[in-house]
């Protein structure tokens, strides 16, 4: 499963040369959904209550244009990393941003940032085993027509390349969030084992 985010927007946000910020329309991206997952799996544990307060008060300010909760997702990964078929597994966002979010001369955003470092892995690597299968170790060796979603899990692909269904994230979540309440929001996607 690819997850790309795109920021778009709306006819008529460029007025004189200036972005109208009221004309901006959220983006749908797959950091939004990661903090609803949070929140949804942090409020069943009583430890991790603040974890879900911190990410809806994150994701409303987001939707008011807070320029405060828009640099916590800016400072996460957008998605994959161009050139994933080629084996760029890792996104990492941008750490420093993350953890930079102070503001000079101003009261602080209200959440307490943190980085994490998120892998998710599709399917177990499974390496041909059939013979007379030719492995590939890039997918410069695979022909136009090779089914993706097999080459995403490994299948065919020489034993000793590291398979390309394990993709690492950079994502900016509230300080109060807990690396348990962060993999429990990665397993409630089929087909992935979250890491943090």
């Amino acid at each position: 499963m690819l997850l790309l985010v795109w920021m778009l927007l709306s006819p008529g946000a460029l007025a004189a040369g200036q972005l109208a910020p009221s004309r901006l329309v959220p983006w749908p991206s797959w950091i939004g959904t990661w903090l609803a997952d949070v929140a949804d799996e942090a409020d069943i544990h009583p430890e991790d209550r603040q974890c879900a307060a911190d990410s809806r008060l994150v994701m409303e300010h987001f939707h008011n244009h807070s320029a405060w909760a828009a640099r916590m997702l800016d400072a996460s990964s957008a998605g994959p990393s161009p050139g994933l078929l080629r084996g760029v597994t890792d996104s990492l966002g941008d750490f420093d941003e993350c953890l930079g979010l102070a503001w000079p001369h101003a009261t602080a955003a209200p959440v307490e940032p943190q980085y994490c470092l998120v892998t998710l892995r599709t399917d177990p690597f499974r390496p041909s085993t059939a013979s007379g299968t030719a492995a590939w170790g890039t997918v410069d060796h695979v022909g136009p027509y090779a089914n993706v979603h097999a080459m995403m899990k490994g299948h065919g692909q020489h034993r000793a390349v590291v398979p390309l269904g394990r993709l690492r994230f950079g994502v900016c979540l509230p300080a109060s969030c807990s690396a348990e309440a962060v993999n429990r929001a990665a397993r409630r996607h089929p087909q992935s084992d979250g890491d943090t």
